[in-house]
């Protein structure tokens, strides 16, 4: 090889490797441009060469990712560098400059639904000890549960579903710094309080775990309810028995997806003494007691019916139970296999298999000193709840251990599902939780629903 082509390789090998190192860039961002203490930095590598890398933020912190984030816990002056596969040829370094910190609001749930407790939090990174003010601006649909507007974290629930606009001022020394945030709120399950009052209107209420919201009235086409004594919510419907002290009354059912109400039995002789007084659902039928002696049933299956008679479609009476002999009923439970009527001379205990046409049993009669206007029954427990006058009662299965837990107008129903008695007052509806020990000594503080008026007949739909 001449000196000459020596010299034209060496020429193009220089030219080649200038052009090698002019290709090779090592850079990076980072973004907020204006970082604060406590808030996540993005930095981007712009490098085009390289496999492996190793970061270093200035503050011991490191990283092997190509992309790194990282966090400042204090306000500074930074040099970070990026080195690309241990080359110190391939190393860039840059200053970042770390401003005081920008609080954030943290939620401690990532789900939230309406009467659902939430925890939130201005969370502020304050390593110089500065004076902090905080000023919580909340949607009139949150209810505070504990803390306060002026602190640094509050509970709370909302009433309402959809979006929940929630904001804080943080004052931090002389700084003051606005963040918000947005939380969506879902509709949750609740139990459903139907209630009828004497002027004919039907209302219902939602009952949450933790809330529940003002009653509201529900239009329904062919509502006829003179006189309600009864609400049963029955797959979907609800079947209100009348009791009229002129007319007989009737059963209407209400057909709560088209809001509409129809006689399902009807009282053809106006007779008062057939007036449908108290009842319950079970095995598929619907079982109420008349104004005057029997209990009487028919199948929820069955068309329309009349009611005249004294004898149609009789369950029971003072001729298939000896003694059983009332002019009022007040009321009929069902629990552990026995049968509970409730009437002016106590309650009547019977089994099924004591019916007969023949040589009847003698009913049991248990609280024979209270005269009963309506009973109830805690399936889990095996207690019985009565009223009587104006009082509300508790008693043992057997009728031991009786005592009074409030005062009520006569109205009252017993949910296993939600564990609470409901019941009427002259204020308003109230509940308190069922008894679990078998001398009902415990006593609650009544819980006040709504100050609704002439409750007649109320009913619920568990969740």
């Amino acid at each position: 090889m001449t000196k000459q082509h020596t010299y034209i390789l060496f020429i193009g090998l220089v030219t080649l490797f200038l052009s090698a190192c002019e290709r090779e860039s090592y850079d990076f961002s980072y973004s907020p441009v204006n970082p604060h203490a406590g808030e996540t930095v993005y930095f981007t590598n712009l490098s085009t060469n390289g496999e492996e890398w190793a970061w270093e933020f200035g503050d011991i912190a490191t990283s092997a990712a190509k992309s790194p984030s990282h966090i400042y816990k204090k306000a500074g002056t930074y040099i970070v560098t990026m080195t690309a596969d241990g080359k110190k040829s391939r190393r860039y370094s840059k200053e970042i400059v770390v401003y005081d910190t920008i609080p954030t609001i943290v939620v401690s749930t990532d789900s939230l639904r309406i009467f659902q407790e939430v925890m939130l939090k201005a969370v502020v990174y304050n390593p110089y000890s500065l004076s902090l003010k905080y000023d919580w601006q909340l949607p009139e649909a949150a209810v505070i549960r504990s803390g306060g507007l002026e602190g640094d974290s509050l509970t709370v629930f909302f009433t309402e579903s959809g979006d929940a606009h929630i904001s804080v001022k943080v004052t931090l020394g002389t700084e003051t710094f606005e963040i918000d945030t947005m939380l969506s709120v879902y509709e949750a399950e609740a139990s459903t309080l139907y209630m009828l009052t004497t002027d004919n209107k039907m209302w219902k209420q939602r009952l949450f775990e933790l809330g529940k919201e003002e009653p509201e009235e529900v239009i329904l086409e062919g509502l006829s309810s003179t006189h309600p004594t009864t609400i049963l919510p029955i797959a979907g419907r609800l079947y209100i028995l009348n009791g009229d002290a002129t007319e007989g009354g009737n059963v209407q059912v209400v057909d709560l997806s088209s809001k509409t109400a129809s006689n399902w039995i009807s009282n053809s002789t106006s007779d008062a003494s057939l007036g449908y007084y108290d009842g319950i659902e079970k095995d598929g039928y619907l079982y109420w007691t008349s104004s005057a002696d029997g209990i009487h049933r028919l199948p929820l299956s069955s068309a329309p019916v009349d009611f005249g008679s004294s004898a149609d479609y009789l369950f029971a009476d003072g001729s298939m139970l000896t003694g059983l002999s009332v002019s009022e009923s007040g009321g009929i439970s069902w629990c552990s296999g026995l049968w509970l009527l409730g009437t002016e001379k106590g309650i009547y205990r019977f089994a099924e298999e004591d019916i007969s046409s023949g040589s009847a049993p003698a009913a049991e009669i248990i609280l024979s000193d209270y005269p009963i206007k309506k009973v109830a029954s805690d399936l889990i427990t095996k207690k019985i709840y009565f009223c009587s006058g104006e009082a509300l009662y508790v008693s043992r299965f057997d009728g031991s251990y009786c005592r009074q837990i409030g005062t009520t107008t006569g109205r009252m129903i017993v949910s296993n599902k939600d564990n609470f008695i409901y019941y009427t007052t002259a204020e308003g509806v109230c509940r308190q939780p069922l008894m679990q020990v078998d001398e009902n000594s415990t006593h609650f503080t009544p819980d006040t629903l709504n100050r609704l008026q002439q409750v007649a007949a109320i009913g619920l739909i568990s969740r």
